[in-house]
Order: structure tokens, then sequence, then C-alpha cells
């Protein structure tokens, strides 16, 4: 009897032994501290501290899936600082130049992979996240992404840039990573920020946001996902739309008086002034967009109004260029450093 407990017991700590030893260690629950993030087109690899180890961790972005969380090796050189995984079943390194100014990843026999980088100790502020849409379109070789990070604070001009990256597509697919570095003094809690992208394929417009992704004030993260639309011929955007105007070349509006701009077939154009109805038509090619002398009706109304279609007549006269931005389409006139606003109606 006095054989069988000590066996009992002699195998219930070797059980309890083997338990110990052969379960692997969570690395993602234990107290994290992220050293570095090196953000590439496909994937996200971060070197992170976890008590007394180096992790490595991978994450694919097509499927947000964390691939490798390992322990990872660190050599330290006069070039940079390279770190790989100890375990896993193909070899990833990610390399940190000296100068920071950016990180490279290799996977494997795979081509390395530029990334931006960011690490605990900057002084910039980053705002990332990936792109994507919903069309089932490959894009091709050397497409040209253009992310940036604006402020729309100011309803009476254009949004102001703080941050900007273009990306270089070579055979990557969305969704792709972008990181916009900033300069945190640039920030105000009381403004207003939201990040802006556009996909161009032979210097074409061919995806754009039509939304605003708010970030980093009013509660907002420092991390969003953009959906990106189609973008159609500025035409064939603008046949059938019609507009508000908010704002007079940065003089506001008159309160309560609808001055709105309507755009038909066979590139006629009208709407109200304020006071009367007027017609014209316009010509546009790319950008470039002019009107021609306009027609009205000519009802008497108070002076205010009268004066403020009369402005805008006359802005309308001398427009050189027309863009749209999400909800709003901006015309730009000569003579003036700021343009005409409309909201879709």
């Amino acid at each position: 009897m006095k054989h069988q407990f000590s066996f009992i017991v002699y195998s219930l700590f070797w059980t309890i032994a083997g338990m110990i030893l052969l379960t692997p260690p969570n690395y993602a629950q234990t107290q994290e501290q992220e050293i570095a993030k090196c953000l590439a087109i496909s994937n996200t690899v971060s070197i992170i501290q976890a008590q007394t180890e180096i992790i490595i961790r991978a994450v694919y972005h097509q499927d947000n899936l964390t691939w490798l969380n390992t322990p990872a090796q660190t050599e330290t050189t006069e070039t940079g600082t390279n770190y790989s995984n100890i375990r896993g079943e193909q070899t990833v390194n990610l390399f940190i130049p000296t100068n920071q100014e950016f990180c490279e990843i290799t996977i494997g026999d795979q081509p390395k992979e530029l990334g931006n980088l960011i690490t605990e100790n900057m002084t910039k502020g980053t705002v990332s996240g990936t792109i994507t849409y919903q069309e089932r379109i490959a894009l091709p070789l050397g497409a040209v992404i253009q992310v940036k990070l604006l402020d729309t604070s100011r309803q009476d001009v254009a949004a102001i840039e703080i941050a900007s990256q273009t990306i270089i597509t070579t055979g990557e697919q969305v969704p792709i990573a972008f990181a916009l570095s900033y300069d945190p003094n640039t920030i105000q809690e009381r403004q207003t920020y939201v990040v802006r992208a556009e996909i161009y394929l032979d210097e074409q417009l061919f995806f754009t946001t039509t939304q605003f992704y708010p970030v980093l004030t009013r509660g907002n993260s420092n991390e969003v996902n953009l959906v990106l639309n189609k973008v159609m011929s500025e035409q064939n955007q603008l046949t059938g739309s019609q507009w508000l105007l908010e704002d007079l070349t940065g003089k506001g509006v008159v309160d309560n008086v609808q001055t709105t701009i309507e755009f038909g077939e066979d590139n006629r154009i009208g709407g109200n002034g304020g006071c009367n109805r007027y017609f014209t038509s316009y010509q546009l090619d790319g950008t470039n967009f002019s009107v021609n002398l306009i027609g009205s009706t000519q009802m008497m109304c108070p002076p205010a109004m009268m004066n403020q279609e009369q402005q805008f007549f006359q802005a309308l006269e001398k427009a050189y260029n027309l863009r749209l931005e999400g909800p709003y389409l901006f015309i730009d006139v000569e003579g003036s450093d700021l343009p005409l606003k409309f909201t879709r109606l």
C-alpha cells in the first residue's frame, strides 16, 4: 500500500511537471511594452518587451492574422539592429538602421519589404491604418496611393495638410497599410482632423475616400481603416448634382438665403442666386473650369440678398478651377485667395 501511494505521488509530480514544461508561454497575456513597429504594405512586424524576453510578432494585413509570436534574437552592428525569430516555420528578420529612417522586413526567401518605422521614443506622433475598397479589382504595378492627414476645422477654406505619405505599389493588393508621421505640437484638441486617401493609375484618379475619417481629437483614435470608392470622371459626378453655397470666397453667406448651383445635361448649369433663377453653360477639362455669361430672371429682393447674388454671379463668371473633396465642391475664382464652397444637397 505504501509503495502504491508513493507511485501515485511520483506519477502526479511528473504529470504536473510535464504540463509546465510542455505548455508554451502565452506572450500575448504577459505584461508587454512595444519597442518598435514596422508598418509595411503586406505585414506589420512588432518588437515587444515581454517581462525578460524580447518577442517578435507579425500580423498579415489581408486577414488581420497574427501568424508569428515568438522569442527573438537580436544582433546589433554599426549599420543597425536586426531582430529574428528563434522559433517558427519561416525565418523573419526585422532590420532597423541606425538612423531609423525606415525599416526592412524579410520573410523567408521573399524580397525585402520596406516599411515605416514607429518606435517608443519617437518625438513624432503617428496615425496609422489600412486602405481598401470593395470592388473586386486588382491593383496593377505602379499604382500610386496618396494618404493625407488634414485639418478640416475651418469651414471657409480648403483643408490644411498636416502630413502625407505616398505609396507606389509593386504588386501588393488591398488592404494596404499606411503610417502618417506628424508633429504633435501642431495638433489642437478643439480642431478636427481627418484622413483622406486617393489611388491613381497612370496619373488618373481611380479610387478616393468619399466620407470623413476623423482621428486624434474629440475622442477619436490614431488608427483608422479607410474604405475607398471607385471614381467616375468629374463630369459624370457633377451631372444631375445640386449644391448649396456655404461660403462666398471667405465672406460667408447671408442667413436664410439659399444660393445653389445645379449641373444639368449638355454642360448646362443653373440654380438660385438667392433672389433670381439663373442659367448658363460651362466647360470642364480635368479640373479646369470656366463659366459663360450668366442670364437670370429680374426679380427685386432686399439689398443684402441682391448684393450677395451679384457677387456670386461675378465670382462664378471668373471661375477657373473646380474640385470635389468629400462632400464639398470648391470652385476657385480669379482674383480671390479663397474659393466658392458648396455642400451637396
